[in-house]
């Protein structure tokens, strides 16, 4: 805590001459109702505050978000609000504009959706150190050396036994046609090469990605598809993941659907995910609900029920019955 505390305090004393541009918000989960319909005599449970570490909704965990930006280097954090605890501490320095410098809490990802923000994949919440180099127009290259013990990015970044903790790479190249992109993970025994675009394609924002993941008797290939566009005043978001499994038994297909369309002051929407239709009992989560701005809050409030699956559609388990009324906020400072 010391360490991340003079972190932060050196980045705010380094940029007070500087013009720092300061935004904080408070963003949280709750299920006003939640009921467990697989369960004979289970009862209903209201106000329960979802898992502050859930991350796969964006914002839609528990807690306080800080950062400073100023011309030359920033930094962030984020206060959970299970334990109190400082979490995804981030310091960056931008000497020129052409290379950025991180420290800290980092990560690098392939392209990602924006009903759950699922990504194909995705390296982050790692502590290490992280370049970003744009050394011409279009071009960009990326880099993440993560420390090999997990104790914090001021240690070595090898491991006891002498090997890199993480190491990634990321190539990008954006033009008129769109972006493309490769990205190789290495953590050793488990490798990982991903390749993917993304783009406009006859009004159509779309990107598609392909991967391999390499390890011994447990070869991954998986591929995912996602679009997203409007027809009148309808708009639309879909997306496809399909893993196959080359020498394991790995073979899954996800898919979600969102429709929304402009309601009063804010946006009606229906959303429905399977998280994996080759499960033998069918998992479903079908979701209608309403997002809206008061001033500087925003909520999004619905209706989720879950068939056959777990409480998080995400996971894909199966088994469970559930009907919830989540409430999602954030209110920005």
């Amino acid at each position: 805590m010391k360490k991340i505390i003079t972190a932060v305090a050196a980045v705010a004393m380094a940029t007070s001459m500087f013009a720092v541009d300061f935004a904080a918000n408070v963003h949280g989960w709750t299920d006003l109702f939640n009921m467990d319909l697989a369960t004979d005599g289970a009862k209903p449970s209201f106000m329960g505050v979802r898992d502050p570490f859930d991350r796969k909704f964006a914002w839609s965990s528990t807690g306080i978000g800080v950062s400073f930006n100023g011309d030359k280097g920033g930094a962030s954090f984020e206060l959970n609000g299970r334990d109190v605890a400082v979490e995804n501490v981030k310091v960056y320095a931008q000497p020129m504009d052409a290379l950025k410098i991180t420290v800290g809490a980092i990560g690098l990802a392939s392209n990602c959706e924006t009903i759950d923000y699922t990504k194909l994949s995705a390296y982050e919440g790692k502590e290490g150190w992280a370049l970003d180099i744009t050394p011409i127009d279009g071009l960009s290259i990326n880099t993440m050396l993560v420390t090999g013990e997990a104790r914090g990015w001021g240690w070595a970044f090898w491991g006891k036994d002498g090997k890199i903790g993480e190491t990634v790479a990321k190539i990008g190249y954006s033009a008129g046609f769109g972006s493309v992109f490769g990205l190789v993970d290495y953590a050793d025994p488990v490798t990982t090469m991903t390749a993917g675009y993304s783009g406009n394609v006859a009004g159509v924002g779309l990107f598609c990605d392909v991967a391999y993941t390499m390890k011994e008797k447990a070869n991954v290939v998986a591929a995912d598809v996602f679009a997203n566009g409007a027809a009148g005043s309808l708009g639309y978001k879909a997306y496809v993941k399909y893993a196959r499994g080359l020498d394991a038994k790995t073979n899954a297909l996800q898919a979600k659907l969102l429709l929304n369309m402009g309601i009063g002051s804010g946006s009606g929407y229906f959303k429905c995910v399977i998280p994996d239709a080759f499960q033998e009992k069918f998992p479903v989560q079908i979701y209608p609900g309403y997002q809206f701005n008061i001033g500087c809050v925003s909520v999004d409030a619905g209706i989720q029920f879950n068939f056959n699956t777990d409480a998080d559609a995400n996971a894909g388990k199966g088994g469970a019955k559930s009907l919830s009324v989540p409430v999602v906020y954030k209110v920005s400072l």
